[in-house]
């Protein structure tokens, strides 16, 4: 019997530090940093004069993080010379450039795609923060007015959950300490964050086990893109992340709880960025961003495999595309120029093209590109670049 449980420590010793070593080699191939820190006025903030690699994913990518000393993914920002064109790009994780290279995003290529024609030198700042909303972008606006001074804003809005992140709905913890705009009549009103004692988590990423995350990322990417496997998994009585609870595209623009005073909403904080910018002289644009449930029909199989008899999911399914028309029509409106990538998405998913990662979620390098030529083209057929 001794003998036998010698044995029995011995191979649990054993896995234990097999266990060790293999989250000792997954960290070390695939790093993680810890992206945002906490800001007192727009909630979190990339950390300043961050410098390393890190996985998006679980393991789809891995690219070098290199911020400034204001947090912004770039080159540090001096006056503007004498001549130069600046352009200031707010979005969110999209815009950033999460599962990319900075020279890969869609500002650095729209810089690129600019200064490749000749005439007047152009610099395109990029300012997005991963998990911001409208509200959060006005006010990093007015933070970096002054040190920018941009010519043209030009606004990534995320079709998947930007409206929701308006609302100060969030499904990350991570958000929850935000800033949020509320509109009462004609008034808008600001709570600020809550201060940092009352917020104890400045970061997001939360610290789990690295080989758990691998695991994790190849059952999501398994069922959600796989629409037969997920149903045969829901059939066993097993449940599958992201199948609890409505995706933000579907909730934020189908969900009666919350489409029309989200977009309402949404509307006036464009509105109000707008009126910001053209104080300064500074014109605005939109980039379009759709979601990848909009674009991939494994993700929309998926939810159909669901069998789901929710409303908001059926009205999503029947019409996937009611967002861009409703802020097409906004746009034109409004005489807003935007720019909506939606259509090539579609024909390039036709063709079994992917310009999502399935794990990660956010834009391959050829949708940037892509992105970056639709709104040069669209910035030129509105000639507001020729009045900058």
């Amino acid at each position: 019997m001794k003998r036998l449980v010698g044995r029995g420590v011995i191979m649990l010793v054993g896995c234990l530090f097999a266990f060790v070593a293999i989250e000792i080699a997954l960290h070390v191939a695939f790093p993680r940093m810890r992206l945002l820190v906490r800001h007192e006025r727009l909630g979190s903030l990339p950390r300043p004069n961050m410098k390393g690699r890190t996985t998006f994913g679980g393991h789809e990518r891995i690219v070098h993080i290199v911020t400034n000393s204001l947090g912004l993914r770039g080159p540090e920002i001096g006056p503007k010379p004498a001549g130069v064109r600046r352009v200031l790009a707010l979005g969110d994780s999209f815009t950033f450039g999460h599962a990319v290279e900075a020279a890969e995003a869609w500002p650095a290529v729209l810089e690129g795609l600019l200064n490749a024609r000749g005439g007047p030198r152009y610099e395109v700042v990029n300012a997005g923060v991963g998990g911001y909303g409208t509200g959060q972008e006005l006010l990093l606006y007015e933070e970096l007015e002054s040190r920018v001074e941009p010519d043209l804003v030009v606004v990534g809005f995320a079709v998947v959950n930007d409206v929701l992140d308006n609302l100060c709905i969030y499904a990350e913890r991570f958000k929850a300490d935000s800033p949020c705009f509320h509109q009462e009549g004609s008034r808008l009103t600001l709570t600020p964050p809550r201060p940092p004692a009352q917020a104890d988590r400045p970061s997001s990423w939360p610290v789990t086990s690295r080989a758990l995350e691998l695991l994790m990322g190849q059952a999501r990417r398994l069922t959600l893109w796989n629409p037969r496997v997920l149903a045969i998994a829901l059939s066993f009585g097993i449940r599958v992340r992201d199948t609890q609870v409505l995706p933000d595209t579907v909730a934020a623009w189908y969900d009666d709880r919350f489409a029309a005073d989200g977009w309402t909403l949404t509307r006036r904080l464009i509105v109000e960025l707008r009126e910001h910018a053209g104080r300064r002289g500074a014109a605005l644009a939109l980039l379009l961003i759709p979601s990848a449930l909009q674009v991939d029909p494994g993700l929309q199989g998926a939810l159909a495999a669901l069998a789901d008899e929710r409303a908001p999911i059926r009205a999503f399914l029947r019409d996937p595309h009611r967002p861009q028309r409703i802020l097409g029509d906004f746009c034109h409106g409004a005489a807003l120029p935007c720019a909506d990538p939606l259509p090539i998405s579609l024909e390039a998913a036709a063709r079994g093209e992917r310009h999502y990662y399935p794990i990660d979620g956010h834009w391959t390098p050829t949708a940037h590109r892509i992105a970056a030529q639709l709104m040069l083209e669209r910035l030129d057929r509105e000639r507001l670049l020729a009045a900058l």
